[in-house]
């Protein structure tokens, strides 16, 4: 095969790359005739997604009945091009490896260093790629915070501030030189959590807390500013406890994990670890009361989305939720059903995340967006 011409980013080589994808294995004739070019633009188009990867040549195909060459065919290159997601935490790394198809080959998972965060993800990477490293054509970065997606930069991070003002996109760009796309993290945890419903509310409650509103298959509620996720700092108290984030008075200072270690601290007069939380609150009853009261606050702001946008779904996940189980569950829907009306309460449907690695799933899927335009993810700004 001869070395293509470069070929730009383009509407039309987007959708033959999509096509390929789900109508595979064809022609390059066949293509021709579908998007109603000539074979020599269908030509270029596919050696350089070869070349890229993303295709391969398949075999020859049968001759006409008149004779003459035999078609090659061309199918998606799902073993020989990889992607890799990695969701960074502020309390754990979390990465994958997949295929165009979207399969999981590799997992791999450790704490997060607070104070050197951005060399521990480049040596996660490292160890994460390994023998995919020549193969791999696309990264995902999930970022807590405040993500710039068209500069790949992590803005702001209450809670992981170490990689502050961090350029990941030219990071991962030199060290792979292929598509690198840095988002938010809840929005990479709802789109990991799509199960075919048009209307999705998704809860991550962590070390800090988050959420992400999925309006239908196409859009996601992104934030303000730049993919911003600001669940956690809305206003619960004017003039309250000092944020993280520098603010005063936000909910996440009220009902992150650090703030409730903070509160469970003045109860027991001991030190008491994040992972100790729930081990204490069997033990002591002022703490399950502690625990109760913020999962009921937590439900009661919930209320206000559910009310202006209707999900059909509330997704509930994040460490924190995993950790606490019905225990926590069912008092957020308390603090729900307490602040909506009942017939629309009746009409929710809840479920819980149990797979932690499903922001980095959603990071496949996003990159699988980018490189076969399905028309799955369109980010809004508002």
């Amino acid at each position: 095969m001869r070395k293509s011409k470069k070929v730009p980013s383009s509407k039309l080589q987007k959708n033959v790359l999509k096509y390929i994808k789900e109508k595979g294995p064809i022609s390059r004739k066949k293509l021709a005739e579908i998007f109603n070019v000539s074979q020599a633009t269908i030509t270029t188009i596919t050696n350089y997604l070869i070349e890229k990867n993303l295709i391969y040549e398949k075999g020859e195909g049968k001759s006409n009945k008149k004779g003459g060459r035999k078609p090659i065919y061309l199918e998606t290159n799902s073993k020989k091009g990889y992607l890799m997601s990695i969701d960074i935490g502020s309390y754990q790394i979390k990465g994958v490896i997949s295929n165009l198809n979207e399969e999981i080959l590799k997992k791999e998972i450790e704490k997060t260093d607070e104070k050197d965060t951005v060399n521990q993800v480049i040596e996660f990477s490292k160890r994460l790629a390994d023998e995919y490293k020549e193969k791999i054509i696309g990264v995902c970065i999930g970022l807590p915070g405040i993500a710039d997606i068209e500069k790949g930069i992590s803005v702001f991070s209450a809670n992981l501030p170490s990689i502050n003002n961090v350029n990941f996109k030219n990071i991962f760009k030199k060290e792979y030189k292929v598509l690198v796309k840095v988002v938010n993290s809840s929005i990479l945890n709802i789109i990991g959590e799509y199960k075919e419903k048009s209307r999705i509310l998704n809860l991550i409650w962590g070390n800090g807390i988050g959420a992400a509103f999925l309006l239908s298959e196409k859009e996601i509620l992104a934030g303000k500013e730049k993919a911003r996720i600001d669940f956690g700092h809305i206003t619960y108290r004017k003039n309250g406890k000092l944020c993280r984030c520098g603010k005063r008075g936000c909910l996440e200072s009220y009902v992150g994990c650090f703030a409730i270690v903070d509160d469970i601290k003045k109860i027991t007069k001991k030190e008491v670890d994040i992972e100790e939380i729930f081990k204490t609150a069997n033990e002591n009853e002022k703490v399950r009361k502690i625990l109760k009261e913020k999962a009921y606050i937590v439900g009661k702001f919930l209320s206000f989305p559910i009310q202006y946008f209707s999900p059909e779904e509330i997704v509930l996940s994040g460490g924190f939720i995993l950790n606490g189980g019905p225990f926590l569950i069912e008092n957020i829907k308390k603090g729900i059903y307490d602040s909506i009306d009942e017939s629309d309460y009746k009409k929710l449907k809840f479920r819980i995340s149990n797979d932690v690695y499903i922001g980095c799933i959603g990071g496949i899927k996003f990159l699988i967006e980018e490189l076969f335009n399905n028309h799955f993810i369109s980010l809004i700004q508002f």
